[in-house]
């Protein structure tokens, strides 16, 4: 941002020339001291650290207002703040439009199985029939979560929080493998070593399906069914929580079909949502 009155504005450096606006900019009249400043507009939006080049003389008897400091954004709630910019997901509720790596939702839903998005969303791109089937196969190779994240999951009351019971499962899978911590085994093991971070990535992807589904058979009585290799993700949630038909044991294809569309929708579903 910079001020017409001002022969100089802070920089990520300390003091640096103004510079002179780029793109679509925000005209601000400040009434307070006359002073013009001009502030990029991008993608429909300012960074709110600009404002704090916009001052003013102390206010004696209101210092609490910190006129000094730089102007300051009131937003309560964050109705109208933006806090990240996603490269993967975009999202309109009022349009009813969802986009994955700027694939259409509808071009997507019925036509990818959800393994096949969790590769876009993570590595992004589609995965070709090979990479689905290595993809499928390193998820299926994860070992089973052991006693110990289960006995974790069991300590809590049936009628407790599953969120709060995948949390602590999470953290006991975390402990069952602290050779995989950078502060434990004190060294690098993930910053500029993508193999590694892809590992720990199938191997969280495919534990959490599991956690996940051992604290909804704690909280509903069932039993934990391990996982079967032949099966797809969304076919092996629905084992591992009971979700089978009597007569085959198996996860009936309609429901499954169902449940891969619903992960479909909500696959990226925080800040963008």
């Amino acid at each position: 941002m910079a001020s017409d009155t001002a022969p100089k504005v802070n920089g990520a450096n300390g003091v640096g020339a103004v510079k002179k606006p780029e793109g679509d900019v925000l005209h601000i009249i400040d009434s307070r001291t006359r002073q013009h400043y001009t502030v990029d507009v991008h993608h429909n939006s300012i960074n709110a650290t600009d404002l704090k080049a916009i001052k003013a003389p102390k206010d004696e008897e209101h210092p609490e207002y910190q006129n000094e400091q730089g102007l300051r954004v009131f937003d309560p709630g964050y109705s109208n703040t933006l806090v990240s910019e996603s490269k993967i997901t975009y999202i309109d509720g009022l349009e009813g439009t969802i986009q994955y790596r700027g694939y259409s939702i509808h071009d997507i839903i019925g036509k990818k199985k959800f393994a096949d998005l969790s590769y876009l969303l993570i590595w992004g791109s589609w995965p070709s029939a090979e990479e689905a089937q290595k993809y499928q196969q390193r998820l299926n190779d994860v070992p089973v979560i052991s006693e110990n994240v289960l006995n974790v999951i069991r300590s809590f009351p049936k009628n407790g929080s599953i969120i709060g019971m995948m949390i602590a499962g999470l953290s006991a899978l975390q402990s069952d493998d602290m050779d995989a911590i950078p502060a434990h085994a004190a060294k690098n093991l993930y910053l500029g070593q993508p193999k590694n971070v892809d590992e720990q990535v199938i191997r969280v992807l495919s534990s959490l399906s599991m956690i996940t589904a051992a604290a909804y058979c704690h909280a509903s009585g069932k039993t934990f069914t391990p996982p079967r290799k032949d099966f797809s993700y969304v076919q092996n949630f629905m084992l591992m929580t009971g979700l089978v038909d009597e007569s085959t044991g198996e996860p009936n294809p309609r429901y499954v079909d169902v449940i891969e569309r619903l992960w479909t929708t909500v696959a990226d579903h925080e800040m963008t949502c």
